[in-house]
């Protein structure tokens, strides 16, 4: 059976937009993409103005020049499946749901056949979650995503952070070499995160300030021009991480 689950934001006004998740609606998977693809308002914009979905992925957008449609053999890898972009179904029947406030939204929870529920709360900037009881008459609890999360195990609430956006920047930089590397998102954030632990950061800080020289002088072109603030950004907060020891008291966990 789908393990159906609800997205959506929690907007500053009380709102909520909404979309239906069809499979794997529980944390290991949906709260687990969600927190590390997903943990800004723009990504989570993107994703509600799909529409309903039939899988979350890591990835938004499909690459253009191949065909991603439905099916087990015509959907590119890790790329979310969208039930109007990508199954041609009306919009009338996928759009986003708004509802007035959380109180409206609970109820439309419980009345549905959905598991999980996962909000994005622009106020905070961070994702709350709740199951949603079979049972209608029970109550539905908010609490924060993260910490559930930290405390299953399936991140490590600073470091999962910093890696997911080296994978943004690397995926930016030069999308081919990324996916000749790693056979997937979360193969690469496995396998970066397990690097990082043993070896630090400072063999990555080097080459990131070699992308930063020569990025340099194209710094005010458009496209590269963007790259090159992220890659700025990014040293910062790799600097910053590591003045904070984050990475040196988790290895001694």
């Amino acid at each position: 059976m789908s393990t159906r689950s609800r997205i959506g934001i929690l907007k500053k006004n009380g709102s909520i937009e909404s979309i239906y998740c069809h499979l794997d609606g529980y944390l290991e998977w949906v709260g687990k993409k969600l927190y590390r693809y997903y943990n800004n308002i723009d990504k989570m914009n993107a994703l509600i103005g799909l529409g309903d979905i039939s899988h979350l992925e890591s990835n938004l957008e499909p690459n253009p020049d191949e065909p991603h449609k439905f099916g087990y053999d015509t959907e590119q890898k890790d790329v979310v499946v969208a039930y109007n972009r990508d199954r041609n179904e009306d919009w009338k029947f996928v759009k986003p749901l708004l509802s007035k406030d959380l109180k409206e939204f609970e109820k439309y929870c419980l009345d549905s056949d959905q598991e999980y529920a996962y909000l994005y709360d622009e106020n905070n900037s961070k994702f709350i979650w709740s199951e949603i009881p079979w049972n209608s008459n029970e109550k539905m609890y908010f609490k924060d995503l993260e910490d559930k999360l930290v405390e299953l195990g399936i991140v490590n609430r600073n470091l999962d952070n910093i890696i997911a956006k080296i994978i943004d920047y690397e995926k930016d930089n030069d999308f081919y070499e990324f996916r000749d590397e790693y056979d997937s998102d979360d193969d690469a954030f496995e396998s970066l995160r397990d690097y990082f632990i043993n070896n630090g950061f400072d063999e990555y800080k080097k080459s990131l300030k070699d992308n930063i020289m020569y990025l340099e002088e194209d710094k005010n072109d458009l496209e590269l021009g963007k790259l090159y603030n992220k890659a700025n950004n990014l040293l910062k907060e790799l600097n910053d991480y590591e003045e904070d020891n984050e990475l040196e008291l988790w290895k001694r966990k």
